[in-house]
């Protein structure tokens, strides 16, 4: 029987990406999908299949969900941004807060009240049945209602998902560049100017963690 063993980590790969990471000076990623206004934020639309379907929420700081509750479907939360608390209610009433930050993943079970509340901006990626907002019951509304800004609710576009970063220029135009300095001409932008493709974008160091793949939920 063959054992492969695991690769080892170049720590000097990983001190390099961080250094990428500070240069650009990537605050967050951008997520691309509608915005749609909600009591406690907005939702971001995600993948819809015909067994699941996911979406971004975010609750705002200071804000919470509804007591939500759903008989016979579980539903998946993983944490991508902020901090805050996922609160269950008992039999007996007593309510249960665990406190969440990024990267915790969270299932809320069938037949538990439960929310979140946000302590700062809380970002969440769900996952859930195709059929689960159609049985998804609402026991208390929210607290308070979020005062969302238009620019939360700003779709963003492939364009503008692809517009931040260092400007980078194909290796093979460095000579000309540099010619054409000499001789005081300036060379037009390039195409590959202020862009990053696609697998950078999406490398970001906010999406560590992050369900690229949603799995399936049971009953």
């Amino acid at each position: 029987m063959l054992r492969r063993e695991r690769p080892k980590t170049d720590p000097t790969k990983i001190l390099k990406h961080s250094q990428i990471v500070r240069k650009a000076e990537i605050a967050e990623a951008q997520l691309v999908g509608t915005r749609e206004k909600t009591d406690y934020g907005f939702t971001i639309a995600g993948t819809s299949t015909k067994s699941f379907e996911t979406f971004h929420a975010i609750v705002l700081g200071g804000c919470s969900t509804p007591l939500w509750f759903h008989a016979k479907k579980s539903r998946v939360f993983r944490v991508t941004g902020g901090s805050g608390y996922f609160n269950t209610k008992l039999e007996d009433n007593a309510v249960v807060a665990v406190a969440i930050t990024v990267g915790d993943e969270l299932v809320a079970a069938p037949g538990v009240p439960y929310c979140f509340a946000a302590a700062s901006k809380l970002e969440m990626y769900v996952a859930q049945d195709v059929k689960y907002l159609a049985n998804l019951e609402e026991l208390e509304p929210v607290a308070v209602v979020a005062e969302v800004s238009s620019e939360d609710l700003r779709a963003v576009t492939s364009e503008d998902r692809f517009s931040f970063g260092p400007v980078r220029r194909p290796r093979s135009n460095k000579a000309a560049q540099q010619l054409a300095e000499m001789r005081g001409e300036k060379l037009p932008p390039s195409k590959s100017e202020n862009r990053m493709s696609e697998e950078d974008f999406f490398r970001g160091v906010s999406t560590v963690g992050f369900n690229a793949m949603p799995v399936s939920l049971g009953e």
